[in-house]
């Protein structure tokens, strides 16, 4: 199943874990490889196989990570950034694209806000 903006609008990863991501800053590509996803079609969850998220040809990418217990926010680099466990939100709007969750190791909330570039995604058929 091959994704696009409109469809990520309909998508849930909630329940799937992120298998790990890659940041291609001079290509301008962000990969989230994923161990599922599901899709909301006529009021009906569709459970989709393993797949990748992807984002590329964005113009420019701001990654924070917040840390609840101490208070404390940090801006990442696209080089030196941590890896989500889940995605646990998408917030899709017209020329940005805001992906949240929980990082693998600090368990700190990671936002990533990418502005501009095309979303695309494939996942299996039907699990």
């Amino acid at each position: 199943m091959i994704i696009n903006k409109e469809t990520l609008k309909k998508m849930n990863f909630s329940d799937f874990q992120v298998l790990n991501s890659q940041i291609d800053k001079e290509k301008k590509t962000i990969d989230f490889s994923l161990s599922g996803a599901a899709i909301n079609h006529d009021n009906n969850r569709l459970d989709l196989g393993e797949g990748h998220l992807v984002l590329h040809d964005y113009d420019s990418i701001f990654i924070t990570s917040y840390n609840a217990e101490d208070k404390t926010e940090k801006e990442l680099s696209e080089v030196d950034y941590e890896e989500l466990q889940e995605i646990c939100e998408i917030d899709v709007l017209s020329d940005e694209v805001i992906i949240k969750g929980y990082a693998k190791l600090t368990f700190n909330w990671i936002e990533f806000r990418i502005q501009g570039g095309v979303v695309q995604g494939d996942f299996l058929d039907h699990k």
